[in-house]
């Protein structure tokens, strides 16, 4: 829409009514269904890549469910025939019990984040004053994309081809965005799969222990064949008795406790990051969206350039039952109790944001 002259009307594209406009603006707000008309608001193109996004959510999240079940599996075939001998011990049953809790969460939630809703607004009618009642449309703009409204907290997807409410950002890894839906399933994911890979660390530091011998054997035996280097060269056939050393001594459980332990580093601090980055969004009130865009987004606490942030514990507490425990209240670890993500909550997202 170009710019209007002093005095001119213009129509609302949320009830269709006639708005006066009291000045040259492109830019205004319906007084009656409470819709944002955008300046010159043209469909953007997306570019080619856009159509592979499917094969590239499918590789990423397969990748993702391939590292988990070989951190699992590789951990219970390497490390606990070497930390429990005795598959009869209590001890046993208590770490088998621990590694069905934790897989089960982390499938669960990978599950929930993946398939469930992530917030996709309902469509909304609009285009008369009958189908958009006064306030119906407050502060939703148009998306071209979507040629539904679309609500101040919510962002259009290129690759889900659909607007989400609260989105925070596109995730391969889930094949999914994150939203105000399924940003609890996401959140407990990485959760448990960092407890997981702690775990795995531990168990793969305890079995590096036990076979330490392993390693001792064959460290000294190197140090033998070259500690009259470079006086003395040691032969072939010295060269393959420790290779031969190497073979018996260093058995493949040796070498998946390494992996383990160092793979399951990686994704500790990797999957540390993420969730460090969620925790920080909901106490500022805003989603990696909004930081690139740097929208300034007002909550309740302490103020800092810009924006206000929640300072007390008992604020970012509030903050975190509102996502983990959906506002319900009660103990804090029923926030950690598996749940299917929620759909049809668009009000409450309206009211949240």
């Amino acid at each position: 829409m170009a710019a209007t002259q002093p005095g001119a009307t213009a129509m609302c594209w949320g009830c269709g009514l006639e708005v006066a406009l009291p000045g040259p603006t492109a830019t205004f707000k319906c007084g009656w269904c409470g819709a944002i008309t955008l300046e010159r608001q043209q469909p953007r193109s997306d570019p080619r890549c856009v159509k592979w996004f499917w094969l590239r959510d499918l590789a990423t999240s397969s990748a993702l469910v391939l590292l988990i079940l070989l951190i699992i599996g590789g951990g219970v075939a390497a490390i606990f025939p070497v930390v429990f001998p005795s598959f009869s011990t209590p001890t046993f049953y208590l770490h088998s019990a621990i590694v069905c809790l934790v897989t089960f969460n982390i499938f669960f939630n990978f599950w929930a984040a993946a398939k469930g809703s992530p917030g996709t607004v309902p469509p909304l009618p609009f285009g008369s004053a009958s189908l958009a009642p006064q306030g119906a449309l407050d502060d939703c703009t148009f998306c071209v994309q979507c040629e539904q409204p679309k609500p101040s907290r919510a962002h259009h997807c290129r690759a889900c081809r659909a607007c989400v409410m609260g989105m925070d950002h596109h995730c391969p890894f889930i094949a999914n965005c994150v939203g105000a839906d399924n940003q609890r399933a996401f959140m407990l994911l990485l959760l448990y799969a960092i407890l997981g890979c702690t775990y795995a660390m531990c168990m793969g530091t305890w079995a590096l222990y036990k076979l330490l011998p392993e390693l001792t054997a064959v460290s000294r035996a190197g140090r033998e064949l070259w500690s009259g280097f470079p006086d003395k060269i040691p032969t072939i056939r010295d060269v393959l008795g420790l290779l031969l050393l190497v073979r018996v001594r260093v058995s493949v459980r040796l070498v998946a406790s390494f992996y383990l332990t160092f793979m399951s580093f990686g994704v500790v601090i990797g999957a540390g990051f993420l969730l460090k980055q969620q925790l920080e969004g909901i106490f500022l009130g805003e989603t990696a969206i909004d930081v690139m865009r740097r929208v300034p987004v007002v909550v309740t606490g302490d103020i800092v350039p810009g924006r206000v942030v929640e300072s007390t514990w008992a604020g970012r507490l509030r903050k975190l039952d509102r996502v983990l425990g959906k506002g319900r209240g009660g103990r804090w670890w029923h926030w950690l109790l598996p749940r299917w993500p929620r759909t049809g909550q668009f009000s409450e997202h309206k009211k949240a944001g």
